[in-house]
């Protein structure tokens, strides 16, 4: 489903951000991808949505280029970049993922049935005409989680969804993400180890290089250490491959 060969990606000449990333993911994992802040996981992101060209190496997606198989992919980006003051309703922010590429098509009878099948599954119907500004943080989040999979996508790639959401918005909205496996297959970005040790197939750390394991799999000391500019501590209180990083403030 998703290849990636020798992938290196850099800024300037000077700088590389990826270095030879090697990464299988098949139909029906869920995977996530951890790492310190300037790892590189958001430029990894923006290398599979098209919005970059690697520097070298190839990514496949569904066996094709990144360009051919961008419309099998829902996005959902980090809730902290998005404006929720702009005057909207729920039922347009999920209608515009429909109308990507050609804005000034005619709506169809389908667009329709897709949007109400679309809010039905996600416990949205009623809110279709309640500006996104009324909703609160967790119910946002399945808008636009909504928005993502109105096209019914084979992959889905999630950036940090739940920053800014409180507890019980997050725990929510993970057991939402839950009730899509097995039959979709999901990246997530994300910083809560102890959330991503639960429930995904396979983890991954990235900062600047990749090391991957399978749940279940604990990742060594030095392995951590290559990975976080910070010490790390392992616990396994009910919590496979939990990591707490010691930052110093100041």
């Amino acid at each position: 489903m998703l290849e990636l060969q020798g992938l290196s990606f850099a800024y300037d000449t000077n700088h590389l951000v990826l270095d030879q990333i090697n990464l299988s993911i098949t139909s029906g994992e869920f995977v996530a991808l951890i790492g310190p802040n300037g790892g590189g996981k958001s430029t990894l992101v923006k290398l599979l949505l098209g919005l970059l060209v690697p520097k070298d190496g190839d990514i496949r997606l569904f066996d094709t280029s990144v360009a051919l198989g961008r419309s099998r992919v829902g996005y959902l980006p980090q809730y902290a970049h998005l404006d929720f003051s702009y005057p909207i309703t729920v039922g347009e922010v999920v209608r515009a993922s429909l109308m990507v590429g050609n804005p000034f098509r005619r709506r169809t009878r389908e667009d329709s049935l897709k949007l109400e099948e679309t809010l039905d599954k996600f416990s949205l119907l009623s809110f279709q005409d309640k500006p996104l500004s009324d909703l609160s943080g967790g119910q946002r989040q399945r808008v636009f989680l909504a928005r993502a999979m109105i096209h019914n996508p084979d992959l889905l790639i999630l950036d940090e969804p739940t920053t800014a959401l409180d507890a019980k918005s997050e725990h929510n909205f993970y057991e939402w993400l839950q009730s899509l496996c097995p039959e979709k297959t999901i990246l997530l970005v994300s910083h809560d180890l102890s959330v991503v040790s639960r429930i995904a197939t396979k983890v991954c750390c990235l900062n600047k290089t990749l090391i991957t394991h399978d749940a279940g799999e604990n990742f060594s000391q030095d392995e951590l250490h290559a990975i976080y500019p910070c010490a790390v501590e392992f616990f396994a209180h009910g919590h496979p491959h939990r990591v707490v990083g010691h930052h110093h403030h100041g």
